[in-house]
This record gives structure tokens, C-alpha cells and sequence, in this order.
């Protein structure tokens, strides 16, 4: 019996292990195609529903679609920042939330990236975001 539960544990301890190291892989890929303002990159990681809120003065809300156009045209992105994942919780298998920094020369980003499992991979649906411009 102790084998068993023992078993059933290190089975889903892999799995979470598993998801959490994809969910890794899916906010890095995310920020290194803003940094380099590779939209084919970032398309990658976002779902169709993907929208970015930036927390300010003011609530703004950036749809998927002008988010996209914004890094093509290379208003937005283009700073190398440093990654830093503060936490991951994986809610079920098909939700997570990861808290991440996002430091580079011009800003440093604080996100709440919401991510969704969708046809095998982790996609970001939501970003909401607060930023401190530097200099």
C-alpha cells in the first residue's frame, strides 16, 4: 500500500515537474521574441485571445492583434531583459499563473502571465503587467 501511494506521488510530482518546466520554456520563448521583436516567435506563445493589461495611472488593454503590430513595427520590445520567474503554480492541466520580472536597460516589467494548455502546448492568454521606465 505505502509502495503505491508512494508510486502515485512521485508519478504526479514528474508531472508537475513536467508542466512546470514547459510552462518555463513557453515565458521565456515569450520574452526573447519581444526582446528581439520576432513576431513568427512571439504569434508562438500568445492565443488567439491573448490581450496585455498595463497597470499605471490608468488600466490600458492591448489586444493580440495591435500587440503584435506594436512589436513588428518596433515601438515596443527590442531591450534585452533578464528573465526572472519568481513563481509557478500550475492550477490544473489545463491553467497556470507565473509571476515574472523582466529586467533590461529601458524598463523592468513586473508580470501575472496567465497560460493556458491548448493542443499540447502552453499559450499565454493574458499578461498583466506593471513597468518602471528606467532613466
Amino acid at each position: 500500500m505505502k509502495t503505491s501511494i508512494l508510486s502515485l506521488f512521485l508519478l504526479f510530482s514528474l508531472g508537475v515537474f513536467s508542466q512546470k518546466s514547459d510552462v518555463e520554456q513557453t515565458v521565456e520563448a515569450f520574452a526573447t521574441a519581444a526582446d528581439a521583436q520576432n513576431v513568427k516567435a512571439l504569434e508562438a506563445t500568445l492565443t488567439d485571445q491573448f490581450r496585455a493589461i498595463i497597470v499605471g495611472d490608468e488600466l490600458s488593454e492591448i489586444d493580440r492583434a495591435t500587440y503584435l503590430e506594436l512589436i513588428g513595427n518596433k515601438t515596443i520590445g527590442g531591450d534585452k531583459r533578464k528573465v526572472t520567474i519568481e513563481h509557478i503554480e500550475i492550477l490544473d492541466a489545463n491553467k497556470a499563473v507565473v509571476r515574472v520580472k523582466l529586467d533590461g536597460s529601458k524598463a523592468s516589467f513586473n508580470s501575472l502571465l496567465t497560460l493556458v494548455h491548448i493542443d499540447g502546448k502552453w499559450k499565454i492568454v493574458q499578461d498583466l503587467v506593471s513597468m518602471t521606465v528606467k532613466g
